[in-house]
């Protein structure tokens, strides 16, 4: 019988710590997706502000940027 006992025992603390384990898991899954969002303005608010301060060198950046992933997607695609 105490075999019994310690078993029910044992999946009770199972599933204790499985919900435990769930919440933490949630609660830090939160936490990166709010720092996420924060990072992401920033870094937005800093190209803006970037670009405001300096367009012409913005706009020379873009058409960079643009022509590299151009080629890069044209030289991807496969030969028929």
């Amino acid at each position: 019988m105490s075999h019994r006992l310690s078993l029910i025992d044992t999946v009770r603390s199972t599933r204790r710590g499985a919900h435990r384990g769930r919440h933490a898991a949630d609660r830090v899954g939160a936490a990166v997706r709010s720092v996420g969002r924060r990072w992401v303005k920033t870094v937005l608010a800093d190209v803006r502000e970037l670009v405001q301060a300096h367009p012409g060198k913005a706009t020379v950046a873009a058409a960079t940027v643009g022509l590299l992933v151009a080629r890069v997607f044209r030289t991807a695609r496969p030969t028929a």
